[in-house]
């Protein structure tokens, strides 16, 4: 028994003092190094998930130097642009993280390429000058309403002649227009004869009060024929003649066209009734309609000028008269009225004409082309050159929120604050602009840490996922699996494959 002990110490010693390794001994080695190796690999591919995940379960150690900060504001984790001042949801429902003093970062100035500043991309100046906008429009020529009259009776009266019988046709004032038969007008005119002779028959010796009231009966009478629109000449051919006359003559009291005629030959007409209306057309109106965002540029007595398609070249001179209080209903738009002289009847109503109105100047500022301003629904971006500090431009232009005001002329609009005068902007070009800016704010939000998904945005950032093939990914699970055996297994399967 002490035999094989001091044989087996024998081995042993033999083993340690530098006897060649046995096969068993190898395998244990390269065991060992095998498992030290494929740690190595797991850890190197796993330490972005680790990490997040550690700064997940502790948020309180994750970048102590910020969150230790002053709270900024509160903003969506998927749209940095929204800003609220309290903690709450945005409009998807995501619960809204907040930005620390020191953890904003400034968006990186966009550098195009010289040649795509050369032909795709223009710029201008911001300029400083009046704001001036010039109104145009397409008016509707109507009549000027203070020179239209209408011809009306002011008794019960049978047509029984007319001597104007169209519409279109042109009078002149005291022109015959229609007679008629009206029992109240013969009434009129006998009780107009029988004052008279009741005023003959007085004598000199008559009193002075009986001649009088004799005067005043036939003046009461005669005042009552006037107001009858019986013509003095008429009441004076009475007198003279001394006999009623069964019709009466009517005439027109002003020039112009007869625009309607309701009054036929042998037709009842009632007091009152409509029988003829008649238009100077020698000053016409023009209805000018307006968008409602023109409403500053007008003013009573401004100067317009018109033109006609079917007229080339002549130009009719006139002012604005009237702006009316409120705007069309259906339309939204604003109405003024414009009067214009028509010596030569050139303007018929119901026309359309091309109106332009004097340049009216609504101050001085900065001004910039309509076509560089973005328009996001919220907020308005134009983008601005940067230059050095010897004034030159550096290549890099940079996005800037703009307020503007009413558009001006030359497509121009009025720029209230976001720019200074000298500044030079983008014109055409500048969606190229706006598209490489989302994506790169896209971009730097998906790489920016937060407690929710900083782990996982590096991790996405880190990997190449197009270069990975999933058979190669499956073959290295039993590797991995593996590395989860019992040692003494592991033992017993290396010394199976040793020979």
């Amino acid at each position: 028994m002490d035999k094989d002990i001091d044989i087996d110490n024998k081995h042993s010693i033999e083993e340690e003092v530098g006897s060649p390794p046995t096969m068993a001994q190898l395998a244990r080695h390269l065991r060992a190094w095998g498992i030290f190796l494929v740690a190595l690999l797991v850890g190197a591919i796993l330490q972005p998930q680790l990490g997040g995940l550690l700064k997940s379960l502790l948020p309180s150690a994750a970048t102590p130097s910020v969150m230790g900060g002053e709270i900024l504001y509160w903003t969506s984790p998927m749209d940095r642009s929204f800003r609220a001042d309290k903690p709450g949801q945005d409009a998807m429902g995501m619960k809204l993280i907040p930005v620390y003093a020191g953890a904003e970062k400034e968006p990186e100035p966009l550098r195009i390429d010289p040649v795509l500043q050369e032909h795709e991309f223009t710029t201008a100046i911001v300029e400083q000058g009046p704001w001036v906008r010039t109104v145009h429009g397409v008016g509707t020529v109507t009549v000027a309403e203070p020179l239209v009259g209408e011809v009306t009776l002011k008794m019960d009266a049978w047509v029984e002649k007319l001597f104007v019988d169209y519409e279109g046709q042109p009078v002149r004032k005291g022109d015959p227009l229609f007679a008629v038969y009206s029992p109240e007008l013969v009434l009129a005119q006998d009780e107009f004869l029988s004052s008279q002779r009741a005023l003959e028959e007085t004598t000199a010796r008559s009193s002075d009060q009986f001649r009088q009231e004799a005067q005043g009966n036939l003046d009461a009478v005669r005042e009552k024929l006037l107001y009858l629109d019986v013509t003095g000449q008429q009441i004076d051919d009475l007198a003279g003649k001394k006999r009623v006359r069964r019709t009466v003559t009517f005439y027109s009291p002003f020039d112009g066209i007869v625009l309607h005629k309701a009054a036929f030959a042998g037709t009842f007409a009632k007091a009152g009734s409509l029988l003829y209306q008649i238009a100077d057309l020698s000053k016409i109106w023009v209805n000018l309609y307006l968008e409602a965002d023109q409403a500053h540029c007008v003013k009573k007595g401004q100067q317009a000028a018109m033109t006609l398609s079917n007229l080339p070249g002549h130009e009719f001179s006139g002012k604005l008269i009237y702006i009316y209080p409120d705007l069309d209903p259906k339309t939204r738009t604003l109405r003024v009225r414009l009067e214009f002289p028509n010596p030569d009847l050139l303007l018929k109503p119901g026309m359309f004409t091309n109106v332009v109105l004097a340049p009216h100047k609504m101050g001085d500022g900065r001004r910039i082309p309509q076509r560089a301003v973005l328009r996001t629904g919220r907020r308005e971006v134009v983008y601005v050159a940067r230059t050095g500090e010897d004034s030159h431009s550096t290549g890099t232009f940079e996005a800037r929120t703009v307020t503007t005001g009413m558009r001006l002329d030359e497509n121009k609009v009025q720029l209230l604050e976001g720019l200074q005068a000298g500044e030079r902007i983008v014109l055409s070009g500048n969606f190229l602009f706006d598209s490489e800016s989302r994506l790169r704010s896209i971009d730097r939000r998906m790489s920016e840490p937060n407690a929710q998904s900083q782990g996982t945005s590096r991790s996405m950032r880190g990997m190449d996922m197009r270069g990975m093939d999933m058979r190669k990914e499956a073959s290295m699970k039993p590797t991995t699996s593996g590395l989860r055996k019992s040692p003494q297994e592991s033992e017993a399967k290396i010394g199976a494959q040793a020979p």
